[in-house]
């Protein structure tokens, strides 16, 4: 510490110890700092309790078994068996965080999992097997470290008030309010797609979800993961095929919907078939269905 220099407006860094300090060369590439100019600080967990970390500003608990953290670059690396991490009611789950505040990029290494900490029954939970990146602005500008896009990799489950989605990627973006906080407005997901709620199953190659913002009801509370907002509209293209709870199947080219008002389009080469009927209109056909008026 002798060679970094303080700023005029800083105190000088001065470290004590009644046992005696011995330095030795860095051999180990995997410890250097990844500039000459950059300091590395580690935390290490006791056998007997995890290293914690506690931000009162972004309201933020983490627990691991190490704890790395690089000065100049403003990088935080969290590893564990899992490490967790709490922030706004949500519980993250992974061997690996880790989080760029001046580049406004992170992510989680590996499998893991998020899951709400709240006791309502319909509160969201999403499993990954490959990974997480996730951007958002920079601390300290404007956006005040808002989210803009979470992408999770690998054998994607999201499960939401009774509906589950699987996929291999799954891509949320976000969009910022007045207050600076951050709430979804489209989710994609792509390859080998199935989506389950109680009344009918769809596959597809690849669907779309965008959001409404419903901040002000009570689905808010339970629903931390999308700050209070709706899945709205759905679209759903390639391969799609719907099973229905009455045992009907429908397959088309594309599918949209409107979840609040509970309509489904099909387009393309729509095809029906029930136990004793087959509705077959052809490459160029739309159908429309309203569950609402029967």
């Amino acid at each position: 510490l002798a060679f970094v220099q303080p700023s005029l407006d800083q105190e000088t860094v001065k470290i004590t110890c009644d046992g005696g300090l011995l330095m030795v060369p860095l051999d180990d590439p995997s410890l250097i700092p990844s500039t000459p100019t950059d300091t590395r600080i580690e935390l290490f967990a006791f056998d007997d309790a995890p290293a914690q970390i506690i931000d009162t500003v972004q309201g933020m608990t983490a627990y691991g078994s190490l704890l790395r953290y690089e000065l100049a670059q403003d990088r935080s690396d969290l590893f564990g068996t899992p490490a967790t991490l709490l922030m706004n009611d949500m519980l993250t789950s992974s061997n690996h965080f880790w989080i760029a505040s001046q580049d406004g990029q992170g992510g989680a290494e590996g499998e893991g999992s998020m899951v709400s900490v709240t006791a309502q029954p319909s509160s969201t939970t999403l499993q990954w097997s490959e990974g997480v990146d996730f951007s958002f602005d920079p601390i300290g500008s404007d956006g005040q470290g808002a989210l803009n896009e979470v992408i999770c990799h690998g054998n994607v489950v999201l499960t939401d008030q009774g509906s589950v989605i699987n996929c291999e990627t799954l891509t949320v973006t976000f969009t910022k309010g007045p207050d600076g906080s951050s709430s979804p407005s489209l989710a994609v997901a792509t390859g080998n797609v199935k989506a389950t709620s109680e009344t009918q199953t769809l596959w597809a190659n690849e669907a779309e979800v965008s959001f409404s913002n419903s901040a002000d009801s009570s689905s808010s509370e339970d629903d931390p993961m999308f700050g209070g907002s709706q899945a709205d509209k759905l679209l759903a293209r390639g391969d799609v095929q719907v099973l229905l709870e009455d045992g009907g199947r429908a397959f088309c080219n594309t599918l949209s919907g409107d979840i609040a008002q509970d309509t489904i389009s099909l387009h393309g080469d729509v095809f029906i078939a029930y136990e004793r009927m087959v509705m077959n209109r052809g490459d160029e056909a739309s159908l429309t269905l309203d569950r609402a008026s029967g």
